[in-house]
């Protein structure tokens, strides 16, 4: 249907942008600790821009339940305030068929959640952990100072004039080299500290320069150059980062039935079977968000707009702690993991239960009485706050 088409339309370019705003949010203030832990150890800037890509498959996690019920809070409370609502009652479509397409986005969400916290969760936390544990344990005090000289191994002192991008890129790079008893100068415009992919090593480039030689009897040879790759190392080799599968968030979802059904687990069994389990009820409470947001918008007139929201993201926020309470406990044996699905289950009822008033009497909503109460405390609230400043409501 034409109606179909649309309300799905408008309900994922809402939820784009929802995404988009949630994500900025939570994702630049991580990188701005990120910042003050990479600048702290001398690291390079693009470790911060690697680490917080990896970060997104985690804060996609947690933004997506949040934007999924506020797209559709938004779209069905745009239809009531522009009268469409009532329209398509009249017309004889009821509220069951009218949240047909939101059900169907929601199964849509729940087809990525599993990919999103199967597999890309698990592999971007390792990811992240493997470069930050570079970033912090890398001796990148190697790096060169502006106007002091530093002696990097035994046999080389460095120094430039001016440093920049957190030590990474040098003018007027003066380098002084003993080897194979040859003494080498080298000077030049600019330099930049080059990684490797592993980004365990790393080495100095040098741009439009010339590089002297001076023998053991003193002999001088000039070599004018564009670019030079330094043949030596300037910082000692890392060990490398422990293999993935040390904590349990790292498994993809096939390690997790698997760790689940043998009979020897790498990991103890109830800690498996909890992430396992937290996992799949977290993708398919999604399917029930439309049943809680349409009731909920269908009570939010113009002025009450903002209570629902507030509403419906405490009712989000309670669901979600349930969810990592029980999780914890279910994790280290306390409680079995279908406690978890127990928490799901009265979530799903308490939302069909509010959908189904709402359909059975579209007039009559349940939830009017709780945001008029709600309305009327914050307007008390308000009044109260101006007397407490002299002001007259």
């Amino acid at each position: 249907m034409l109606i179909d088409r649309y309300l799905l339309a408008e309900t994922w370019r809402r939820l784009g942008i929802a995404l988009a705003v949630v994500l900025a949010s939570l994702v630049l203030e991580r990188i701005l600790r990120l910042f003050d832990i990479v600048s702290l150890h001398g690291g390079p800037v693009t470790m911060v821009w690697e680490m917080a890509l990896y970060l997104v498959p985690h804060y996609l996690g947690l933004a997506l339940p949040a934007g999924f019920f506020l797209s559709v809070f938004l779209q069905v409370t745009r239809l009531g305030d522009d009268n469409e609502f009532d329209a398509l009652l009249s017309c004889g479509i009821s509220p069951a068929r009218f949240a047909v397409p939101f059900v169907a986005s929601a199964l849509v969400l729940v087809a990525i959640s599993v990919a999103l916290f199967g597999y890309a969760q698990p592999y971007g936390r390792y990811a992240y952990r493997a470069v930050y544990y570079l970033a912090t344990n890398v001796p990148w005090g190697a790096r060169v100072p502006e106007y002091a000289f530093s002696t990097i191994g035994k046999n080389t002192v460095v120094t430039a004039d001016r440093v920049t991008d957190f030590g990474n890129t040098l003018e007027k790079v003066f380098v002084h080299q003993w080897r194979d008893g040859r003494e080498i100068i080298t000077t030049a415009a600019r330099g930049e500290l080059d990684f490797d992919a592993g980004r365990s090593r790393f080495g100095l480039r040098l741009y439009d320069g010339v590089q002297a030689f001076v023998g053991a009897g003193g002999q001088t040879s000039f070599n004018h150059f564009d670019t030079l790759e330094m043949d030596r190392s300037f910082a000692a080799t890392l060990p490398e980062f422990r293999p993935r599968g040390n904590d349990v968030r790292e498994y993809s979802l096939d390690e997790l039935l698997d760790g689940a059904t043998t009979p020897t687990p790498p990991l103890p069994r109830s800690e498996i079977l909890a992430e396992l389990h937290g996992r799949l009820v977290r993708a398919m409470s999604l399917v029930f968000l439309p049943f809680l947001a349409i009731p909920m918008a269908l009570a939010a007139k113009r002025q009450r707009r903002g209570i629902g929201i507030v509403f419906g993201a405490v009712v989000l926020l309670v669901f979600h702690y349930v969810l990592q309470t029980l999780e914890g406990l279910a994790d280290s044996g306390r409680l079995p993991v279908l406690t978890l699905w127990g928490a799901t289950a009265i979530f799903a009822a308490f939302s069909l239960s509010l959908f189904w008033r709402a359909q059975r009497r579209p007039g009559e909503n349940p939830l009017d009485r709780v945001f008029s109460l709600m309305e009327d405390v914050a307007i008390a609230v308000r009044i109260l706050i101006r007397r407490s400043k002299g002001v007259r409501p």
